[in-house]
């Protein structure tokens, strides 16, 4: 399988019904507890419901934009007040997005550019799961001919 393998429990949110179909499925393929939601609000809310039950996540998945909802600049902000050591991804396929180039600054740990396969999602994780750093994820390393979705 493509990807680093892992554990543990992964907030997905994107406004995008498939591209969460397809998350949950690469997340789950890579070893790991996924659960989706469509906008910031939602994600917030879950987070702060399953973190009051005893299981958090371990990070969580962000997309930049959301129509009709809280994208993921502000999500990220509630969530730090809920956990200030919140383990948050940026992901979006406006690769441009001062959101995306300057993540850090805007309190996420990495950023994750669209379209994303499991060795993408993996290499991501596990940087910030096991406490390592990735300056930045660069798209441009990707085998764009390649299926985005792999994981063989």
């Amino acid at each position: 399988m493509g990807g680093k393998t892992g554990n543990g429990r992964i907030l997905i949110m994107d406004d995008d019904k498939m591209m969460r179909l397809i998350a949950v499925f690469l997340l789950n393929k890579l070893g790991y507890e996924a659960e989706a939601v469509a906008n910031g609000e939602e994600a917030v809310e879950l987070y702060q419901r399953e973190r009051d039950e005893g299981k958090p996540f371990d990070a969580v998945i962000l997309d930049i934009r959301v129509g009709g909802g809280m994208g993921g600049g502000e999500a990220v902000q509630h969530l730090h007040r809920i956990d200030p050591e919140a383990k948050v991804v940026i992901s979006s396929g406006s690769h441009n997005d001062p959101l995306m180039r300057d993540f850090a600054r805007y309190g996420f740990r990495n950023a994750l550019p669209k379209p994303y396969g499991a060795a993408d999602l993996g290499k991501v994780l596990s940087a910030i799961l096991s406490g390592d750093s990735l300056d930045s994820f660069d798209a441009t390393s990707r085998d764009m001919q390649s299926s985005p979705f792999a994981i063989s």
